[in-house]
């Protein structure tokens, strides 16, 4: 009965992690004294190997979540780098909104000093045409004083 559910359970193993059962199996095996020895050395050897997959699984797991947190490391550097550029464009901005507003500014004081320049030419304009018409009359008027003047003379 042992031999029997030994037997079984080193199948079941075999089958669970599909091992190919050696050629001698049943009875030829059992007539052999040191069969039960070569029967655990094998499984031992098979959990050995087993184990050492496990092993090289768990280290390649490893090496993989040391590359994921490298990467989620350079990730984070390059958000750092992103925000700290978007904070330069931002500022950039504005200044570019602070130097557009005294444009802006500049440009309504240099319109409306230009408008008061009109208007002061056009006032100047307007009295040198008074001087001139004043200029005009007054000579007329010393025309009539120097003809009514010679009047008195003679």
């Amino acid at each position: 009965m042992y031999r029997d559910d030994l037997e079984n359970f080193r199948c079941g193993l075999f089958d669970a992690y599909r091992i190919p059962l050696p050629r001698e199996t049943g009875s030829a095996r059992a007539e052999r004294p040191d069969w039960a020895i070569e029967l655990v050395a094998e499984e031992v050897n098979y959990t050995i190997n087993a184990f050492t997959e496990i092993i090289q699984s768990v280290e390649e797991l490893d090496q993989g979540g040391q590359k994921i947190l490298e990467s989620s490391n350079n990730i984070h550097d390059i958000t750092l780098s992103i925000r700290q550029g978007s904070n330069d464009i931002k500022q950039g901005t504005e200044m570019m909104l602070d130097s557009s507003s005294k444009m802006r500014n500049a440009s309504r004081s240099v319109a409306w000093e230009m408008t008061d320049a009109r208007t002061s030419i056009q006032e100047i304009a307007d009295s040198t045409q008074m001087m001139v018409s004043m200029s005009g009359e007054l000579n007329t008027i010393v025309e009539e004083l120097q003809q009514n003047f010679g009047r008195f003379r003679t």
